[in-house]
């Protein structure tokens, strides 16, 4: 156990990922078949939205499932009572493991890649991509509990949208992570240009901040509630 205790909740993040040895592996496997699409995307020409976006869904998954601990918190709010900082602050310390296994897990052989390759454009979408990611993941974490009044939705002349808000309340973090990113890395790896990996990367970190302070608000909703 660590002697400070703002390390704690990262502590038990990483001991939440390794007694579920198989959950952690799982990810680096989603993981690292991501990187392997996206860079197949790269390669064609012209750069297929299809497999980039596929690639970004499964880093999703990856970083959907290095977010136990966050979810365990969102589950039962009193796991983290006694824990020195806020509550809405923990969406922020719980993105710090997960971004750290998938930059150690794909990270480290995309930088070899890169640097064998000479063109480090790659590592720096790959960089900006994954705390996208993690962000997305948590602000699924803390949605809260699914409301009734989704199932009843409003009538329209297509349709009822019930089933449309519960794809939304279920996809929401996904589509606000999956959808900018599959546009910005597409973009990037279309051109070779520097403008495209600047904007993506620039972008990309504000969307990071973003869904982060996105996912501690509803970390404090949640708590509220």
């Amino acid at each position: 156990p660590p002697r400070r205790r703002e390390l704690v909740l990262l502590w038990r993040d990483l001991l939440a990922l390794l007694r579920s040895p198989a959950r952690l592996v799982s990810a680096v496997l989603l993981a690292l078949l991501a990187t392997a699409l996206i860079a197949l995307a790269g390669h064609g020409r012209p750069v297929s939205l299809v497999l980039v976006a596929c690639g970004l869904s499964l880093g999703y998954l990856a970083a959907a499932w290095l977010c136990e601990g966050a979810r365990l918190d969102a589950d039962d709010p009193r796991r983290s009572a006694n824990l020195p900082m806020k509550f809405e602050s923990l969406a922020w310390w719980h993105a710090a493991v997960p971004c750290l296994v998938l930059l150690m897990a794909v990270g480290v052989p995309a930088a070899v890649a890169c640097v064998v390759a000479g063109d480090l454009r790659p590592l720096a979408l790959l960089v900006v991509t994954i705390p996208v990611l993690v962000g997305g993941a948590l602000v699924n974490v803390f949605r809260g509990s699914f409301s009734p009044a989704l199932l009843v939705g409003a009538d329209t002349p297509v349709g009822n949208t019930a089933a449309i808000s519960i794809v939304f309340w279920y996809a929401w973090g996904t589509v606000l992570a999956v959808l900018p990113m599959t546009v910005l890395v597409s973009s990037a790896l279309r051109s070779p240009g520097p403008a495209p990996l600047v904007r993506a990367v620039v972008i990309g970190a504000g969307l990071a901040a973003g869904l982060g302070a996105y996912a501690a608000r509803r970390a404090k909703r949640l708590r509220a509630g």
